[in-house]
């Protein structure tokens, strides 16, 4: 995963080569553009996805789900969020566990591209959760 700000410092950096996803960071309480590598199909590279986000299987949901009035973008997030110690956010009526990311979808080709929602429109929807907090409202849903 490679923040934007590192690329641009790049001469030989070819932008065909990432997908621009935004990132949530609940560790730190962050929201950023980040580049992700595309692998040999095109599609964003699950493996650079998975060590962002610090897991080893994700799940996607559509972000209207989340409070945006937006069915063409994706939040991939921690599968297994719940059975982990990990603090978390909530978003419209819904908890996140874990760290995640936003993509745009392409419906047509069936694969994840540049997101198109900005980062200040994420923050604004964003409540943080320590663990505590998030694991205990999370298993109430």
């Amino acid at each position: 995963m490679l923040q934007e700000t590192q690329i641009n410092q790049d001469v030989k950096f070819d932008k065909s080569k990432y997908v621009k996803g935004i990132f949530i960071n609940v560790y730190e309480h962050s929201v950023s553009e980040h580049l992700f590598r595309k692998n040999n199909y095109g599609d964003v590279d699950l493996k650079e996805l998975y060590e962002a986000i610090g897991c080893d299987l994700v799940e996607r949901m559509p972000l209207n789900k989340y409070g945006f009035y937006d069915d063409s973008h994706d939040l991939i997030m921690d599968e297994e969020g719940l059975f982990k110690p990990t603090p978390g956010c909530m978003m419209g009526r819904s908890v996140i566990l874990g760290n995640s990311v936003i993509f745009s979808v392409d419906w047509e080709k069936g694969r994840w591209q540049d997101a198109h929602i900005q980062v200040n429109e994420v923050i604004s929807k964003i409540v943080w959760l320590d663990t505590q907090t998030a694991t205990s409202i999370a298993r109430q849903m």
